[in-house]
Protein backbone atom coordinates (compact mmCIF):
# COMPACT_ATOMS: atom_id res chain seq x y z
CA UNK A 1 0.00 0.00 0.00
CA UNK A 2 0.97 3.46 0.46
CA UNK A 3 3.65 5.19 2.94
CA UNK A 4 2.52 4.58 6.38
CA UNK A 5 2.01 7.79 8.54
CA UNK A 6 4.80 8.48 10.92
CA UNK A 7 2.72 7.43 13.86
CA UNK A 8 2.64 4.25 12.77
CA UNK A 9 6.11 3.37 12.61
CA UNK A 10 7.45 0.41 15.21
CA UNK A 11 3.74 -1.03 14.17
CA UNK A 12 4.17 -4.00 11.54
CA UNK A 13 0.45 -3.68 10.10
CA UNK A 14 0.69 -6.43 7.50
CA UNK A 15 1.07 -8.93 10.22
CA UNK A 16 -1.30 -6.77 12.84
CA UNK A 17 -5.32 -7.87 13.01
CA UNK A 18 -8.12 -5.87 12.91
CA UNK A 19 -10.72 -5.73 15.46
CA UNK A 20 -13.12 -3.40 15.79
CA UNK A 21 -14.15 0.23 14.74
CA UNK A 22 -15.48 2.50 17.15
CA UNK A 23 -17.21 6.05 16.36
CA UNK A 24 -17.87 8.87 18.68
CA UNK A 25 -18.32 12.61 17.48
CA UNK A 26 -15.76 13.35 15.17
CA UNK A 27 -13.45 10.52 16.32
CA UNK A 28 -12.49 7.34 14.94
CA UNK A 29 -11.15 4.75 17.02
CA UNK A 30 -9.57 1.68 15.22
CA UNK A 31 -9.17 -1.54 17.51
CA UNK A 32 -6.12 -3.74 16.65
CA UNK A 33 -3.82 -6.55 17.64
CA UNK A 34 -0.86 -4.58 16.76
CA UNK A 35 2.50 -6.91 15.20
CA UNK A 36 5.60 -4.60 17.10
CA UNK A 37 8.45 -4.05 15.36
CA UNK A 38 11.42 -4.46 17.38
CA UNK A 39 12.14 -0.37 17.44
CA UNK A 40 9.06 -0.18 19.00
CA UNK A 41 9.40 1.02 22.82
CA UNK A 42 6.86 -1.65 24.02
CA UNK A 43 8.29 -4.39 22.32
CA UNK A 44 9.67 -7.62 23.70
CA UNK A 45 10.03 -11.51 22.41
CA UNK A 46 7.42 -13.13 21.08
CA UNK A 47 5.23 -15.64 22.75
CA UNK A 48 5.90 -18.78 22.60
CA UNK A 49 5.06 -20.24 19.39
CA UNK A 50 4.13 -16.60 17.54
CA UNK A 51 6.13 -14.96 15.24
CA UNK A 52 5.65 -11.28 16.71
CA UNK A 53 5.42 -9.46 19.50
CA UNK A 54 1.19 -8.57 19.84
CA UNK A 55 0.01 -6.13 21.59
CA UNK A 56 -3.86 -4.81 21.20
CA UNK A 57 -4.75 -1.11 21.45
CA UNK A 58 -5.87 1.56 19.10
CA UNK A 59 -5.41 3.87 16.05
CA UNK A 60 -7.36 6.83 17.06
CA UNK A 61 -8.13 9.79 14.48
CA UNK A 62 -9.35 13.05 15.63
CA UNK A 63 -11.23 15.55 13.88
CA UNK A 64 -12.26 13.49 10.93
CA UNK A 65 -14.37 14.02 7.76
CA UNK A 66 -14.58 10.54 5.61
CA UNK A 67 -14.71 11.11 2.03
CA UNK A 68 -14.67 8.08 0.89
CA UNK A 69 -16.31 4.88 2.69
CA UNK A 70 -16.69 1.85 0.52
CA UNK A 71 -18.27 -1.56 2.78
CA UNK A 72 -16.53 -4.66 2.01
CA UNK A 73 -17.57 -8.55 1.76
CA UNK A 74 -15.96 -9.79 4.79
CA UNK A 75 -15.78 -13.50 5.48
CA UNK A 76 -16.15 -14.42 8.89
CA UNK A 77 -13.30 -17.04 10.04
CA UNK A 78 -12.86 -18.76 13.75
CA UNK A 79 -9.18 -19.13 14.59
CA UNK A 80 -7.62 -22.20 15.91
CA UNK A 81 -8.25 -20.94 19.90
CA UNK A 82 -11.94 -19.85 18.79
CA UNK A 83 -11.68 -16.36 18.36
CA UNK A 84 -13.61 -14.90 15.21
CA UNK A 85 -11.02 -13.35 13.20
CA UNK A 86 -11.83 -10.00 11.35
CA UNK A 87 -9.26 -9.68 9.01
CA UNK A 88 -6.16 -7.16 8.30
CA UNK A 89 -5.83 -3.47 8.39
CA UNK A 90 -3.80 -1.63 6.44
CA UNK A 91 -3.17 2.68 7.01
CA UNK A 92 -1.53 4.73 4.93
CA UNK A 93 -1.11 8.42 3.32
CA UNK A 94 -3.30 9.65 0.40
CA UNK A 95 -3.40 12.96 -0.84
CA UNK A 96 -2.65 15.06 2.65
CA UNK A 97 -5.15 11.83 4.25
CA UNK A 98 -5.59 9.09 4.81
CA UNK A 99 -6.59 5.49 3.45
CA UNK A 100 -7.72 2.76 5.41
CA UNK A 101 -8.72 -0.48 4.58
CA UNK A 102 -9.98 -3.68 6.31
CA UNK A 103 -11.92 -6.45 4.96
CA UNK A 104 -15.04 -4.72 6.19
CA UNK A 105 -14.34 -1.80 4.79
CA UNK A 106 -12.17 0.68 2.69
CA UNK A 107 -12.34 4.49 3.82
CA UNK A 108 -10.65 7.95 2.75
CA UNK A 109 -10.57 10.90 4.70
CA UNK A 110 -8.86 13.56 6.39
CA UNK A 111 -8.16 13.99 10.11
CA UNK A 112 -6.77 16.64 12.41
CA UNK A 113 -4.67 13.55 14.30
CA UNK A 114 -3.16 10.37 14.06
CA UNK A 115 -2.10 8.78 17.44
CA UNK A 116 -1.62 5.06 18.49
CA UNK A 117 -2.37 3.65 22.00
CA UNK A 118 -1.35 0.59 23.67
CA UNK A 119 -2.97 -1.24 26.26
Amino acid sequence: MRKEPPALSGLHLEDSYFLGLLVSGATLRIRGLFALTRDHEAYAAPASGEQHCYREGEIALTGVQVTEWVAGKPTLLRDPDGSMDLGSLSIGDRNGGYQISTEWFDMICRAHALSVTLD
